[in-house]
């Protein structure tokens, strides 16, 4: 929490303003390009792959937050139980990459990928899904990611650690306002009312 000085008709006054560090998982998701894989064949992903994404998570169709987990679950039976270590909170594109944003439950994987221990990832991705609410068709749709060091696709950048800045005035109710006179006068009313948040 800090506080900023604010001059508006007449008067000046002191306004807090909130700030926060909030750290994130910056995860490739995805690239533009095609593959072949020894037992699925070939594995392609186009931009409208990254379109239907988009959308499917703006409108939040899978109905959770998909999980960032240290490795893939070995089978089916354990996805559910496996721990998670972050949960998107944004999925955007940059360029042929598509990202998710992850926030961390603890600092322990953010540590571990701003010190490089897991360097790449790997998506959970259902194609041709289908709309639980209607039996749909909805497209592609990110379901869940991994980190790896040993990714299936070629050309995918690095897992980043990054850390983001937030900032924004609190209420404008907590805004205490004193007449403009003399900048003498401002100064000591100033330090007071400083002195009493």
């Amino acid at each position: 929490m800090g506080n900023s000085i604010e001059i508006t008709k007449g008067q000046w006054g002191i306004k807090q303003v909130f700030s926060e560090q909030k750290n994130y998982l910056k995860v490739p998701i995805a690239v533009l390009g095609e593959w072949f894989h020894p037992d699925y064949g070939e594995v392609k992903f186009v931009q409208t792959d990254f379109d239907s994404m988009l959308e499917n998570w703006e409108e939040n169709v899978v109905g959770y937050e998909p999980p960032l987990f240290l490795g893939h679950p070995i089978d089916n039976t354990t996805v559910e139980g496996a721990p998670s270590i972050a949960f998107l909170e944004k999925l955007y594109q940059e360029s042929d990459t598509l990202y998710g944003l992850y926030d961390p439950v603890d600092a322990e994987a953010y540590q571990n990928a701003a010190k490089g221990s897991y360097r790449y990832s790997s998506a959970e991705v259902s194609r041709n899904a289908v709309s639980k609410k209607t039996g749909q068709p909805i497209g592609t749709v990110l379901r869940g990611a991994a980190l790896t060091n040993r990714p299936f696709l070629t050309g995918m950048p690095r897992v980043e650690a990054v850390t983001q800045q937030f900032s924004e005035s609190v209420d404008n109710n907590l805004t205490i306002l004193f007449p403009l006179t003399t900048e003498k006068e401002m100064t000591t009313q100033l330090e007071n009312t400083t002195a009493d948040l």
